[in-house]
Order: structure tokens, then sequence, then C-alpha cells
């Protein structure tokens, strides 16, 4: 029987076998190369030297590779001299983020980074979401048609450059204080901090495929966001926002499907989506099907992504590289019972003063809801939901030592 050429993550998969026997070949002469490959393993091939090209165009562009730089002890947040100087001959001052806010979608984190950045000692960076370690620093390597029109986006960083400049504010701010006449300013520039809130940086290592390191499908990834974040901000603190998983994900689909949105249609598409998760997980290790986004490789842009709801998973990844103590995780119900109680910890957290706050009535949501049937989902869905995700749950409440994540209430 001919075998068939498979496809990976959207791209051919092409046998160790034919790809020795590419080796050998230049590249400009494939398409005269006939009596060497099958008719499918030749389009493949052609497939992997575009791939392969726009592979080593990323590589330009390798940050593991990238000597971090050397932080200045006296500030807390973390910053560094440029070797290049400005236009008045003196050092040009860069800064990344002091703290990340990491959650999901629908999880509050536009809301709660709304009143993080109230403070007077936490400067707002150019947006809210740079979306670079999981999303737009990838936009050099191959993507499906789809996600490069997703790349023309404005104001996102697709580069180290475009990441560290995304806190410029922060940097001049500090800057200008540092070179003040004055003690108080000396030290006001040792207390103000900046940070982001890209969600995706918790669970989207979608493109853990492009890193050289992980180019053989190792299963779990060798490399993942937290090993790249990890490297150049070690110090990093970082606040996990979560929602009762059940609810994120109805939440979620109401605002991303496209067509028809009811309950019924959601019943279905979890059914669906369940089946391609047990389908994935008897080959696989379950990280491996949770890091290409979908448990179904043909769909990466599921309407009802169980994936994101894996809540354990993802920080066990994160917790491998930074301790216990850099982590403040808070359920989204209770920011918005309790607003107050909950930003004054997260800004001892954060080691900054405390400040009165003017606890705000309505939520803020950068994603405003489309036109559909907004009723609860069926029952028998809310059931099946609830006990798919009740072992993940049970070990996060497990991990955190606190069983408010089983979600009981």
């Amino acid at each position: 029987m001919e075998s068939k050429t498979q496809t990976v993550r959207g791209q051919p998969r092409v046998s160790s076998c034919s790809i020795n026997r590419l080796r050998v070949l230049k590249h400009e002469h494939v398409h005269h190369t006939g009596n060497y490959f099958r008719s499918d393993e030749l389009e493949a091939l052609q497939s992997q030297i575009i791939y392969k090209q726009r592979f080593l165009d990323y590589a330009k562009e390798d940050i593991l590779h990238m000597t971090p730089p050397n932080f200045l002890p006296k500030l807390k947040n973390p910053c560094w001299y440029k070797q290049k100087k400005d236009k008045n001959g003196s050092l040009t001052l860069s800064c990344v983020p002091y703290f990340m806010l990491l959650g999901q979608k629908k999880c509050g984190t536009t809301d709660l980074f709304a009143s993080i950045v109230t403070h007077p000692d936490i400067i707002s960076p150019k947006g809210k979401e740079p979306q670079f370690w999981a999303r737009f620093r990838h936009c050099y390597c191959c993507g499906n048609l789809t996600y490069q029109f997703r790349c023309k986006k404005p104001n996102k960083a697709r580069n180290w450059d475009d990441y560290v400049n995304y806190f410029d504010s922060t940097a001049k701010k500090i800057q200008h204080l540092l070179t003040g006449t004055t003690l108080a300013e000396k030290k006001r520039s040792r207390e103000i901090i900046t940070g982001e809130a890209s969600p995706s940086n918790l669970e989207d290592n979608r493109w853990w495929w492009n890193y050289a390191v992980n180019q053989y499908d190792t299963e779990p990834p060798a490399l993942t966001n937290a090993n790249y974040i990890h490297r150049f901000m070690p110090n990093l603190k970082m606040i996990i926002i979560l929602r009762n998983p059940v609810s994120r994900l109805y939440s979620d689909y109401l605002f991303v499907s496209e067509g028809e949105v009811s309950a019924k249609r959601f019943h279905q598409e979890v059914l669906k989506e369940i089946r391609s998760f047990q389908s994935c997980s008897s080959y696989h290790d379950i990280r491996y099907c949770l890091d290409h986004n979908s448990f179904n490789e043909g769909n990466v842009t599921s309407s009802v992504p169980l994936s994101n709801g894996f809540y354990v998973v993802f920080i066990k990844e994160y917790m491998k590289f930074f301790p216990r103590n850099q982590f403040h995780i808070i359920r989204l119900d209770e920011y918005s019972k309790n607003k107050s109680e909950v930003m004054r910890n997260i800004f001892r957290f954060l080691d900054v003063g405390d400040v009165k706050q003017q606890v705000r009535n309505t939520s803020k949501n950068s994603r405003k809801k489309k036109g559909s049937d907004t009723r609860d989902m069926l029952p028998e869905t809310r059931s099946l939901l609830t006990e798919f995700y009740q072992p993940y749950l049970v070990q996060l409440a497990d991990l955190l030592g606190d069983e408010r994540y089983l979600w009981k209430d």
C-alpha cells in the first residue's frame, strides 16, 4: 500500500530518509528531482524548503542566544543602560517588566491590569498586551495565512527591541529621576516599576516547534515560554488570575464563535473537543496535546478551547523555573466581590505602598460582546465539563495548597 505523507502542525511530515536524500540536493534543483522522490514527498519537500528559509529568518532573532542584560542593582525595576548614547551623549536607559499579569481569556486580566496601574509607583506600558513571548516574536517564522495576517497588527512586539520599547515610558521616567539633583528624585527612581499583561504568556506554546531544540518533536517540549522569560527576567513577579474553567469556557465561546451561537451548539462542540482530547492523549503526553493549542491538529482555532482550562499544567511549567514566592494567584470571583482587599494584597506582593482604591462598579474589558444567545449552558454540558476538569482542579488545589481552586462554591 502506498504511504501517505502526514502533516504536523500544518507542515508536511517527511521521513528522515527523505530528509537525508534532500541534504545532497541543492534547494534550487528540487523541482528536477522526480527520480528521487514520490510526488507527494516532492510536494512536501518543496514546502519544507520554504519552511526552512522562514525558520532561518526567524533564527536571526533567536533570543535564547542573546546575552541577557545586566540590570542596575539599585533599581527595583529591571533596567540597564544601552551602549548606544542619545543625542546628548548620555547612555540610554532601557527596562523590561518587574511583573507580569498572567491568566486566560475571560478571566478579568484587562480589568485587573487597569486597577494595578492606577498605583502612582506603577507606570503603564505602551499597551497592556505586547504578546511578544508567546506570539508575535514568531512572526519571523512560518504560520498559516491567518496567522501571518494577525502578525500585521499594529503596536505589537515582533522582536526584542520592540518589546523593550514597549516600556520606554518607564525607562524615561526612571532616567529623568536618576539624573535629578535632589535625593528625593533619586529615591523615587528606585520605587518606579512597570508590568505587562499578555494572557497568552501562560498557556500559548503553540510555536514550541520553532525552537531548534524542539525540532525532533520532543514530548513534552524541551523549551517553552517559561524558559525564555526566566532567562531574561529571573526575578519576575507573576500575578495569575483564574476563573472556574467551566464558566470561563462558555464565556469565551460566546465571544469568539462565528455564526449560530447557542447552548445546544456549545454542547455539540464540547463533545467533539473532548473526543479530540481523548484521541490525542491516548497517543501523546498531555503537554504535547495542550501545546498544539487545540487537541485537534487540523483545528487550531476551536471556538471551544478546552485546553485553556488546564491551569495546573501551565502553572507547573512556570514553577519549574520560578520559586513559589514569585507567584500571587487569585480567583476572578473573589476579585469581583472584594476588589479593595484583593488590590491591597497585590500591592503588598509587588512591594509598593498601599493606596486608597476607588472600586469601580463596572468591569473594563477590551473585547466587546457580539450579539448572541447569552443563556446559560445546558445542565448536561455543565455536568460534563465539571467532570472533565475535576481531576486537574484537584491537582491545582494540591499544588497551591488551597481548596478554593476546586471551585466548589
